[in-house]
């Protein structure tokens, strides 16, 4: 069952073209004061990491997704490194927006409820509180009705979450380091207080951030549709403007998620982060997934060894702004000679643990 405790709020009006949005006094007054300021929410360290330290990534190929996840995850070093027993963990999807034609497909716009489900049971194995949610561009029940979203959470054991109807929906947050120019962000409360949080994301062009990816992910983690609340503010630059593009590792430094993984069975190019979107096209038979607890490395790979190989339009220095005001909030490393990465097949077995046990 889906959890609400409230009315659904009203929504703003929104659109898909460039904004040039600057807010109202009265919106920026309501977004930087009022409720208690929180700091970033508290993360568990990476535990994804070599014996140096290094953080490990983890890109495996084939075509079933069950042991995709299941062997992906093996190899990174295993869901019991951050999971125990007890913990809450939420996966947060990505979720947009219904495209405009009813009949196209809905992923890789938005993520596969098949891969969510999949991504519960391994969950289930070592905690049995998981709950799931995110909020798109507009509704959140018309989201989750389009993809068949409760019956594929609550048929794997999870809960599903609607933050626009829980009672006091959101914490205000914001980095030490920010000035009074900007304002608090509104981060939804189920995502801040989560004990654990993995970020299920889509691999996508964008029409404003060139790429969605493992960081762009977190942005379902504000409050507001379209043009409303936090994401207002953020969305009030032009498309394509680099001030965009240097606040959204923002919302990854408030939300740090504890593992990414980019579901990049099916890819969007040329455009997007819609289907709608002009030049915006499918390209199938990727057949990947991507795991790190490093998002900025995750961002980087797949960016220059996906996306660039299979979209003739797209420049991994594009979302340099990005990754560079990423690494300056620490929230990892692009530079990949300094990540552990590890390229493998669905065929990939566990090499056997040694000194064991003598009989």
């Amino acid at each position: 069952m889906i959890t609400t405790r409230r009315s659904f709020l009203k929504s703003l009006a929104f659109g898909t073209g460039g904004l040039t949005l600057r807010l109202p006094a009265s919106l920026l007054r309501r977004l930087s004061s009022g409720a208690a300021q929180h700091g970033p929410r508290v993360s568990r360290p990476n535990p994804f990491v070599d014996v140096t330290g290094r953080p490990r990534l983890v890109c495996i190929q084939g075509h079933d997704l069950p042991t995709l996840l299941r062997k992906g995850l093996q190899a990174l070093g295993g869901l019991g490194r951050l999971v125990d027993s007890g913990d809450t963990v939420l996966i947060k999807p990505n979720l947009v927006l219904r495209e405009s034609d009813p009949q196209a497909p809905l992923y890789p716009t938005m993520s596969d409820p098949g891969c969510i489900a999949e991504l519960i049971y391994l969950l289930r194995e070592h905690t049995t509180q998981v709950q799931v949610g995110d909020q798109g561009g507009e509704d959140q029940e018309l989201i989750y009705q389009a993809l068949d979203l409760a019956n594929a959470v609550n048929g794997a054991g999870a809960e599903l979450l609607n933050f626009e109807q829980m009672s006091d929906p959101h914490h205000h947050a914001r980095l030490p380091e920010w000035d009074a120019s900007v304002p608090d962000f509104e981060v939804y409360r189920a995502v801040y207080e989560a004990p654990v949080i993995v970020s299920l994301c889509s691999l996508k062009r964008h029409s404003s951030a060139f790429m969605t990816c493992a960081i762009k992910n977190n942005f379902g983690a504000m409050e507001g549709r379209w043009n409303a609340g936090t994401r207002g503010w953020l969305h009030r630059n032009p498309n394509l403007s680099e001030a965009f593009m240097e606040e959204l590792p923002y919302v990854a430094a408030l939300i740090k998620p504890e593992l990414t993984i980019v579901d990049a069975r099916h890819i969007m190019i040329g455009n997007g982060p819609l289907l709608s979107a002009p030049g915006a096209e499918i390209k199938t038979g990727v057949n990947r997934m991507v795991l790190s607890g490093d998002v900025v490395a995750l961002d980087a790979y797949c960016a220059q060894r996906i996306l660039q190989p299979l979209d003739s339009g797209f420049d991994p220095e594009t979302i340099r702004p990005t990754l560079d005001n990423a690494e300056r909030l620490g929230l990892g490393t692009s530079d990949l000679s300094e990540v552990e990465i590890l390229e493998i097949d669905e065929s990939w077995e566990p090499q056997p643990k040694k000194g064991g046990p003598r009989r």
